[in-house]
């Protein structure tokens, strides 16, 4: 009878091993993906490196084709500005065809409209010129068009598959616990 204690023990020490990594191994995948959609704005520096600026392109940094989409380039504090330079903002896609975009100041922010034609990769360019030397300085940015009109954000479905696997985890881990505490309670009667 001692032998049989003994293997029931080691049976459910192994049973709520498997139990407890499996919660972890979802609770831990769930925060991977949560935090993998914290990227919302990207810094971009010129070709010489010494401006930087920030690009955001909205909504969500995820333009839907066909859709107006604002794309924002904050040089907030940066050598270039609206006082002494010329401003040309482009989009470029892998086919090679040019898109001008016209272009509004607000302080050190340079904003503009642009419907992203088609599902493709595209190269943003902001190029300042100065107004004195007429030097050129351009920053590019490289945004992938890939969500359809009514397919919902790519950002937002990976946020809510984070929760979602977060509440897996939970609900499993809390499955476990009380599966495991009924076994104990039917091994000890």
């Amino acid at each position: 009878m001692h032998m049989i204690q003994m293997q029931a023990l080691a049976g459910d020490i192994i049973i709520k091993s498997v139990h407890i990594v499996s919660s972890l191994v979802l609770l831990a995948s769930s925060l991977l993906v949560r935090f993998q959609t914290t990227y919302a704005h990207t810094l971009v520096t010129d070709r010489a490196q010494t401006s930087g600026a920030i690009v955001h392109i909205a909504p969500d940094d995820d333009p839907i084709i066909g859709e107006p989409s604002t794309i924002f380039i904050d040089l907030t504090n940066q050598p270039v500005s609206p006082e002494n330079h010329y401003f040309y903002l482009s989009a470029q896609d892998t086919a090679g065809s040019y898109y001008p975009i016209p272009t509004t100041f607000d302080g050190g922010v340079i904003s503009g409209n642009f419907n992203f034609p088609m599902k493709t990769t595209y190269t943003i360019t902001l190029t300042a010129v100065d107004r004195a030397t007429d030097e050129k300085t351009e920053f590019s940015h490289t945004q992938e068009a890939v969500r359809l009109k009514g397919s919902g954000s790519s950002l937002f479905t990976r946020k809510y598959a984070g929760i979602l696997l977060l509440g897996i985890g939970l609900i499993g881990g809390m499955y476990f616990a009380f599966f495991n505490k009924k076994q104990d309670t039917k091994t000890t009667e």
